[in-house]
């Protein structure tokens, strides 16, 4: 499968929280929330908002 396009704005908040290896893999890192898709797959299928949403909720303080 080919590498979903990547919002730049996504990727600036994950940066915020993660270190560079970490975004890419966590691109390609299933997650329940998205049900069982990988962000990637996410993105691919148009699915932008439930993935921001998640990637939100890492900037949210009581997260850490």
């Amino acid at each position: 499968m080919a590498e979903a396009e990547r919002p730049d704005d996504l990727v600036a908040k994950l940066s915020l929280v993660l270190q560079p290896r970490a975004i890419d893999r966590w691109f390609k890192t299933r997650i329940r929330e998205l049900d069982g898709r990988t962000p990637d797959e996410a993105l691919s299928d148009g699915d932008e908002c439930a993935v921001q949403a998640i990637a939100d909720r890492y900037l949210d303080p009581s997260f850490s």
